[in-house]
């Protein structure tokens, strides 16, 4: 997590320890610290503000980028323009999420984004690119399987063994990656994009 403001990465702090509870922190105030430093290791996910001191913004974005491709970077940031959230995208970013943002939002963005997916505002989702990747996982496949064939939350838990609160959140990511407004249009823009099973 890089974010200069050490109150807020206290809350973002417990914030994200809900993630899992093998989910390991590391904190910075800047990006220079990294960059600079010979000590970091590539994690599974880098969190950081736009608005740093020193190198920030979109030149901030392509330059973790570029010291670790294959990690997943989410923006976390007040500027709320479609332009802005198009450029960071544009430059590597796999998120941009609101500091308006509720909590669950946050998460629900986050584990959208380590399990592969993008997540940008609804909003500002017309402008992205339509052919950007979208990757879900085996269980999130089988979610939206089931939701394709117009199943409820209870019976798709039913029907893969899962708790209902869990299918929930996978339904919640899946509107979300899909940029759906409701389960009608996420399964249509499912099958349109092949990513249901016809079978």
């Amino acid at each position: 997590m890089i974010e200069d403001h050490t109150l807020f990465r206290d809350g973002m702090r417990l914030l994200l320890r809900k993630l899992g509870d093998d989910v390991e922190i590391i904190e910075a105030g800047g990006c220079e610290e990294i960059l600079n430093g010979s000590q970091w290791t590539p994690p599974g996910l880098v969190l950081m503000d736009l608005g740093l001191p020193g190198l920030g913004g979109i030149e901030a974005v392509r330059s973790l980028r570029g010291l670790w491709p294959e990690v997943p970077l989410v923006v976390l940031s007040a500027q709320d323009d479609v332009e802005t959230i198009r450029v960071a995208v544009g430059a590597g970013a796999r998120g941009y999420i609101l500091k308006t943002s509720n909590s669950q939002e946050m998460l629900s963005a986050l584990r959208l984004v380590l399990a592969g997916g993008m997540y940008v505002p609804q909003y500002a989702r017309d402008v992205m690119p339509s052919t950007a990747p979208l990757t879900l996982t085996r269980r999130q496949r089988d979610v939206l399987n089931k939701l394709a064939l117009g199943l409820s939350n209870r019976a798709i838990a039913e029907a893969l063994g899962m708790a209902e609160s869990t299918v929930r959140g996978h339904v919640s990511e899946l509107l979300a990656a899909l940029g759906a407004h409701n389960r009608t249009e996420a399964a249509r823009t499912a099958l349109e994009r092949g990513l249901t099973d016809p079978n």
